[in-house]
């Protein structure tokens, strides 16, 4: 989790037009508890997360990743393996790791 943070403050820092808006969420958020994943606030910042993420995973990769399909935490890790993933490595096996089942 704590690098999925680190990932989206990284990102977040590089394209500040795009992450006014999900940055506006996420720091209303900062400090604050949820008291588990049924929090409506939680909730809340786990759907702009997702998409901004499944948006911005889009526009640089070409890849249309269906935000409802993932939590936030897992966009940020499909979005660090698209950055790093060699060109023969096939991303369909990877993806079905993370879906909601």
């Amino acid at each position: 989790m704590i690098v999925g943070l680190f990932f989206l403050f990284l990102s977040l820092s590089s394209d500040p037009v795009l992450a006014q808006n999900l940055r506006t969420k996420v720091l209303e958020n900062a400090g604050r508890t949820f008291t588990g994943m049924e929090d409506p606030a939680y909730q809340s910042y786990d759907q702009a997360l997702r998409n901004y993420v499944a948006k911005r995973i889009n526009k640089r990769y070409g890849v249309a990743v269906d935000p409802k399909g993932y939590n936030g935490f897992d966009l940020l890790d499909i979005e660090a393996f698209l950055k790093c993933k060699k060109s023969n490595e096939a991303l369909g096996p990877y993806l079905q790791k993370f879906q909601k089942k």
